[in-house]
């Protein structure tokens, strides 16, 4: 689905505010996660480890692909899947950084 969705698009204006997305996605994301485990340990909630690596990796996961197809009923399909594109691209650097300070 997101490589036919990719065929014959324009990237022209696009690149930018997926890219934002990613961003978003691939740093904002897990780090606002971190802040939330943070702040809920400052409050004397105590969770447990294995809870937390789940959650910062998940967070730290590129968009699904399904996420393409809830664009596609608001006209914003090519754009989703573009970030999607964006976000698996960049996923192999981000993941791996959480990944290398998690685990």
């Amino acid at each position: 689905m997101i490589g036919g969705s990719l065929v014959g698009l324009s990237f022209e204006g696009k690149l930018r505010l997926a890219g934002q997305a990613a961003v978003g996605k691939l740093i904002v994301m897990p780090l606002c996660t971190a802040l939330v485990i943070f702040l809920v340990a400052r409050f004397g909630v105590t969770l447990d480890p294995d809870l937390r690596t789940a959650a910062l990796i998940s967070a730290a996961l590129p968009t699904m692909a399904i996420a393409a197809l809830f664009a596609q009923e608001v006209g914003r399909g090519a754009l989703a899947t573009l970030s999607i594109l964006e976000n698996t691209l960049a996923a192999f650097v981000t993941l791996n950084i959480v990944l290398f300070l998690v685990v």
